[in-house]
């Protein structure tokens, strides 16, 4: 949907079915096309007859609307807009809480699987703040997948492409986590070079794409609820 709006040039970041938009005293504007969406849902259920607990796993469908395809729909509340400072130092505190090894210096940004730390420019070396945080959350993906952690395997059936794939992750880790901290996801240099092989990872297998946003979503969780999972420790 982020990518949708980007593309359709929508102001909003909001989505709404028909119904909400009718519930909300509004309605979507004739003619408008919908967008197709499922809602994913996972539930543990004891099976009467053997005792044990068993995975449940079911999906629905809906049809949503963006708010500029709507009239007369008020928009939510948003979150208060934090300055370029705060947002900064919000970054800064997401970081932080992983308690990744980073160590700035050098031309060039990556994660040491035998060291488990990340080497990362000196911020002054990036164009803008956004830029450097991409960056750093890109890598910060990467160490997610180490065994400590989330010990992410991609199985044969991904085989020699399994690095294409981790990258996948990597960089749609970044743009979920950079999303969520109101930064953009600026273009790198090695973009063009990788999208060559994610175009054949997922030429391969179609629902590489899916494998790999529901590992970069995971990813993304971690480096966020650990900053999260802080902040409680700390209220208490």
């Amino acid at each position: 949907l982020s990518l949708l709006q980007e593309m359709q040039g929508y102001s909003s970041p909001v989505w709404l079915t028909y119904n909400q938009a009718a519930q909300a005293g509004g309605s979507v504007r004739k003619g408008e096309k919908g967008t197709a969406v499922f809602f994913w849902n996972f539930t543990e259920k004891t099976n009467a007859e053997t005792g044990k607990l068993e995975k449940i796993v079911f999906a629905k469908a809906y049809t949503v609307f963006n708010l500029d395809q709507c009239d007369n729909v008020p928009a939510p509340k948003s979150a208060p807009q934090l300055s370029v400072f705060e947002r900064n130092d919000a970054a800064e505190a997401v970081i932080a809480q992983t308690g990744a090894i980073i160590i700035h210096g050098g031309d060039r940004a990556c994660y040491v699987q035998a060291l488990d730390s990340i080497r990362l420019p000196e911020r002054q070396s990036f164009l803008t703040a956004d830029g450097y945080y991409s960056t750093a959350f890109h890598e910060l993906g990467h160490w997610t997948g180490a065994k400590s952690r989330l010990d992410r395997t991609f199985g044969k059936a991904f085989g020699d492409e399994a690095y294409a794939a981790e990258e996948l992750v990597a960089e749609l880790t970044a743009a979920f986590v950079c999303g969520a901290l109101g930064f953009d996801n600026p273009a790198r240099d090695d973009h063009a070079a990788y999208l060559a092989s994610w175009a054949k990872v997922l030429r391969s297998d179609p629902k590489a794409f899916i494998t790999a946003a529901g590992k970069a979503q995971k990813a993304a969780d971690f480096i966020l609820n650990t900053q999260q999972e802080a902040q409680v420790a700390q209220a208490a």
